[in-house]
Protein backbone atom coordinates (compact mmCIF):
# COMPACT_ATOMS: atom_id res chain seq x y z
CA UNK A 1 0.00 0.00 0.00
CA UNK A 2 1.12 3.72 -0.80
CA UNK A 3 1.24 6.30 1.77
CA UNK A 4 -2.36 7.50 1.84
CA UNK A 5 -3.26 4.31 0.55
CA UNK A 6 -5.17 5.67 -2.36
CA UNK A 7 -7.29 4.52 -5.59
CA UNK A 8 -5.61 4.10 -8.61
CA UNK A 9 -7.00 3.65 -12.42
CA UNK A 10 -5.48 2.90 -15.25
CA UNK A 11 -7.63 2.65 -19.26
CA UNK A 12 -7.58 -0.59 -20.17
CA UNK A 13 -6.26 -2.17 -17.34
CA UNK A 14 -8.91 -3.39 -14.61
CA UNK A 15 -6.40 -5.30 -12.53
CA UNK A 16 -3.27 -2.83 -12.06
CA UNK A 17 -4.94 -1.24 -9.10
CA UNK A 18 -4.68 -4.72 -7.10
CA UNK A 19 -1.32 -5.64 -8.68
CA UNK A 20 -0.06 -2.53 -7.15
CA UNK A 21 -1.63 -3.21 -3.78
CA UNK A 22 -3.64 0.08 -3.39
CA UNK A 23 -6.75 -0.04 -1.79
CA UNK A 24 -9.67 2.29 -0.77
CA UNK A 25 -9.52 3.57 2.87
CA UNK A 26 -12.29 6.21 2.91
CA UNK A 27 -16.04 6.54 1.95
CA UNK A 28 -16.53 9.51 0.63
CA UNK A 29 -16.99 10.40 -3.14
CA UNK A 30 -13.13 9.49 -4.59
CA UNK A 31 -12.03 12.27 -6.82
CA UNK A 32 -10.11 9.45 -9.16
CA UNK A 33 -13.36 8.17 -9.98
CA UNK A 34 -14.85 11.97 -10.20
CA UNK A 35 -11.59 13.02 -12.93
CA UNK A 36 -12.52 9.22 -15.43
CA UNK A 37 -16.06 10.46 -15.04
CA UNK A 38 -15.46 14.10 -16.11
CA UNK A 39 -12.64 14.40 -18.41
CA UNK A 40 -11.90 12.45 -21.46
CA UNK A 41 -8.71 10.99 -20.38
CA UNK A 42 -9.41 7.40 -20.91
CA UNK A 43 -11.15 8.03 -24.32
CA UNK A 44 -7.53 9.82 -25.84
CA UNK A 45 -5.57 7.17 -23.69
CA UNK A 46 -7.31 4.16 -25.64
CA UNK A 47 -7.23 6.01 -28.65
CA UNK A 48 -3.44 7.47 -28.76
CA UNK A 49 -1.62 4.53 -26.52
CA UNK A 50 -0.93 6.84 -23.89
CA UNK A 51 -1.38 5.45 -20.26
CA UNK A 52 -3.11 7.44 -17.95
CA UNK A 53 -3.23 7.17 -14.27
CA UNK A 54 -5.76 8.89 -11.56
CA UNK A 55 -4.53 8.92 -8.32
CA UNK A 56 -6.38 9.45 -5.39
CA UNK A 57 -5.32 11.88 -2.49
CA UNK A 58 -5.72 11.67 1.19
CA UNK A 59 -9.12 12.54 2.13
CA UNK A 60 -9.90 14.44 -1.54
CA UNK A 61 -6.83 16.60 -1.07
CA UNK A 62 -3.11 16.55 -1.56
CA UNK A 63 -0.65 18.18 0.78
CA UNK A 64 1.58 20.40 -1.32
CA UNK A 65 3.59 22.11 1.24
CA UNK A 66 1.51 24.90 0.99
CA UNK A 67 -1.17 25.06 3.36
CA UNK A 68 -2.85 23.40 5.92
CA UNK A 69 -5.28 20.58 4.21
CA UNK A 70 -6.39 16.77 5.50
CA UNK A 71 -3.42 15.08 3.69
CA UNK A 72 -1.16 18.05 5.31
CA UNK A 73 -2.28 17.42 9.24
CA UNK A 74 -1.84 14.26 8.67
CA UNK A 75 1.65 14.31 6.96
CA UNK A 76 1.25 12.70 3.90
CA UNK A 77 4.27 12.16 1.53
CA UNK A 78 1.98 13.31 -1.71
CA UNK A 79 5.55 13.77 -3.29
CA UNK A 80 6.99 10.42 -2.52
CA UNK A 81 3.65 8.88 -3.07
CA UNK A 82 3.64 9.84 -6.68
CA UNK A 83 7.51 9.08 -7.35
CA UNK A 84 6.42 5.28 -5.84
CA UNK A 85 3.27 5.27 -8.55
CA UNK A 86 5.74 5.85 -11.39
CA UNK A 87 8.12 3.56 -9.94
CA UNK A 88 5.39 0.69 -9.71
CA UNK A 89 4.00 1.26 -13.19
CA UNK A 90 6.95 1.17 -15.32
CA UNK A 91 7.74 -2.95 -14.86
CA UNK A 92 3.90 -3.66 -15.59
CA UNK A 93 3.35 -1.21 -18.20
CA UNK A 94 5.93 -0.39 -19.49
CA UNK A 95 5.33 2.95 -20.57
CA UNK A 96 8.24 5.79 -21.84
CA UNK A 97 9.60 7.29 -18.71
CA UNK A 98 10.60 10.81 -20.59
CA UNK A 99 7.13 11.68 -21.44
CA UNK A 100 5.64 11.83 -18.20
CA UNK A 101 3.11 14.61 -17.58
CA UNK A 102 0.89 15.50 -14.56
CA UNK A 103 -2.43 17.52 -14.12
CA UNK A 104 -4.61 19.12 -11.46
CA UNK A 105 -7.00 20.95 -10.54
CA UNK A 106 -7.47 23.52 -7.90
CA UNK A 107 -5.22 21.94 -4.48
CA UNK A 108 -4.71 19.69 -6.90
CA UNK A 109 -3.08 22.21 -9.31
CA UNK A 110 -0.74 23.78 -6.59
CA UNK A 111 0.35 20.05 -5.89
CA UNK A 112 1.57 19.28 -9.63
CA UNK A 113 3.34 22.50 -9.54
CA UNK A 114 5.37 21.29 -6.19
CA UNK A 115 5.84 18.13 -8.27
CA UNK A 116 7.54 19.94 -10.91
CA UNK A 117 9.63 21.38 -8.31
CA UNK A 118 10.54 18.45 -6.49
CA UNK A 119 10.23 15.61 -9.05
CA UNK A 120 11.71 17.10 -12.52
CA UNK A 121 13.70 14.29 -12.94
CA UNK A 122 10.25 11.46 -13.38
CA UNK A 123 8.51 14.75 -14.99
CA UNK A 124 8.53 16.55 -18.30
CA UNK A 125 5.54 18.01 -18.24
CA UNK A 126 3.33 20.14 -15.76
CA UNK A 127 -0.36 21.34 -16.28
CA UNK A 128 -1.60 22.89 -13.45
CA UNK A 129 -5.36 24.14 -14.38
CA UNK A 130 -7.28 26.48 -11.55
CA UNK A 131 -4.10 27.00 -9.05
CA UNK A 132 -0.87 28.44 -9.25
CA UNK A 133 2.83 27.78 -7.50
CA UNK A 134 2.68 28.47 -4.01
CA UNK A 135 4.44 31.45 -2.46
CA UNK A 136 5.80 28.95 0.28
CA UNK A 137 7.25 26.63 -2.26
CA UNK A 138 8.19 29.53 -4.72
CA UNK A 139 11.78 30.45 -3.07
CA UNK A 140 12.71 26.60 -2.95
CA UNK A 141 11.37 25.69 -6.34
CA UNK A 142 14.88 24.17 -7.67
CA UNK A 143 14.13 21.73 -10.16
CA UNK A 144 16.83 19.22 -11.18
CA UNK A 145 16.04 19.67 -14.73
CA UNK A 146 14.05 22.21 -17.31
CA UNK A 147 10.39 21.55 -17.57
CA UNK A 148 7.44 21.99 -19.54
CA UNK A 149 4.64 23.83 -17.90
CA UNK A 150 1.09 24.67 -19.24
CA UNK A 151 -0.42 27.04 -16.87
CA UNK A 152 -4.29 27.26 -17.16
CA UNK A 153 -6.23 29.83 -15.16
CA UNK A 154 -9.47 31.58 -15.17
CA UNK A 155 -9.47 35.61 -14.78
CA UNK A 156 -12.87 35.38 -12.62
CA UNK A 157 -11.89 32.08 -10.41
CA UNK A 158 -13.65 33.22 -7.47
CA UNK A 159 -11.70 30.47 -5.12
CA UNK A 160 -7.99 30.31 -6.21
CA UNK A 161 -7.37 34.22 -7.31
CA UNK A 162 -6.09 34.60 -10.86
CA UNK A 163 -3.94 37.60 -9.80
CA UNK A 164 -2.51 36.07 -6.78
CA UNK A 165 -2.51 36.36 -3.07
CA UNK A 166 -4.32 34.50 0.00
CA UNK A 167 -7.02 32.81 -0.39
CA UNK A 168 -8.87 30.53 2.12
CA UNK A 169 -8.53 26.64 1.00
CA UNK A 170 -9.52 23.62 2.78
CA UNK A 171 -8.30 23.29 6.11
CA UNK A 172 -7.27 27.15 6.21
CA UNK A 173 -5.76 30.37 4.31
CA UNK A 174 -2.72 29.82 1.82
CA UNK A 175 -0.81 32.38 -0.25
CA UNK A 176 -0.31 31.62 -4.21
CA UNK A 177 1.74 34.36 -6.95
CA UNK A 178 -0.26 35.39 -9.73
CA UNK A 179 -0.95 33.04 -12.78
CA UNK A 180 1.26 35.39 -14.82
CA UNK A 181 4.39 35.65 -11.56
CA UNK A 182 3.69 31.83 -11.69
CA UNK A 183 4.63 31.79 -15.36
CA UNK A 184 7.42 34.15 -14.51
CA UNK A 185 8.86 32.04 -12.13
CA UNK A 186 8.93 29.30 -14.66
CA UNK A 187 10.91 30.67 -17.19
CA UNK A 188 13.23 31.80 -14.46
CA UNK A 189 14.12 28.66 -13.38
CA UNK A 190 14.08 27.54 -16.91
CA UNK A 191 17.73 27.46 -18.96
CA UNK A 192 16.71 30.48 -21.52
CA UNK A 193 15.11 33.25 -18.44
CA UNK A 194 17.61 35.37 -20.08
CA UNK A 195 15.60 35.55 -23.49
CA UNK A 196 11.68 34.77 -21.95
CA UNK A 197 9.08 37.48 -22.73
CA UNK A 198 5.71 37.54 -22.22
CA UNK A 199 2.72 37.56 -25.31
CA UNK A 200 -0.44 38.42 -24.53
CA UNK A 201 -2.44 37.81 -27.98
CA UNK A 202 -5.53 35.12 -29.56
CA UNK A 203 -4.32 31.36 -29.32
CA UNK A 204 -3.53 30.01 -32.43
CA UNK A 205 -1.49 26.87 -33.26
CA UNK A 206 1.74 28.58 -33.50
CA UNK A 207 1.35 29.85 -30.29
CA UNK A 208 1.45 26.17 -29.20
CA UNK A 209 5.29 25.88 -30.02
CA UNK A 210 5.44 28.40 -26.75
CA UNK A 211 7.47 25.99 -23.85
CA UNK A 212 6.19 28.01 -20.95
CA UNK A 213 2.18 28.67 -21.66
CA UNK A 214 -0.47 30.30 -19.47
CA UNK A 215 -4.26 30.45 -21.14
CA UNK A 216 -6.02 32.81 -19.32
CA UNK A 217 -10.09 31.55 -19.76
CA UNK A 218 -11.60 34.81 -20.37
CA UNK A 219 -14.27 36.41 -18.73
CA UNK A 220 -16.20 36.11 -16.58
CA UNK A 221 -15.66 32.74 -15.81
CA UNK A 222 -13.18 29.82 -15.84
CA UNK A 223 -15.74 27.60 -17.57
CA UNK A 224 -16.71 29.59 -20.17
CA UNK A 225 -13.92 28.24 -23.00
CA UNK A 226 -13.35 31.88 -25.00
CA UNK A 227 -9.82 31.61 -24.24
CA UNK A 228 -6.60 34.23 -24.92
CA UNK A 229 -3.41 33.23 -24.12
CA UNK A 230 -0.61 34.56 -21.83
CA UNK A 231 2.94 33.45 -21.97
CA UNK A 232 6.49 33.25 -22.51
CA UNK A 233 8.17 32.46 -26.00
CA UNK A 234 11.62 31.79 -26.13
CA UNK A 235 13.62 33.09 -29.47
Amino acid sequence: MFPDGSHLAEPGNDELADKLGLSRVTSEPMYDLITIATTNFEQVADRTGDIVAFLQGYSNTWDELAGHTPAAQHHIDDIGYTAAVLAALSPLVGYNTSRVAVTGLSNGALMVETLGCRLASKIRLIVPVEGELASAVSPSCAPSRPINVLEIHGTADPSIPYNGGVFIGVGGAVSVLSARATVARWAHLGPLRDRARHHAGPWNHADSLCPLPLWRLGNPSYHRRRRARLGVQYR
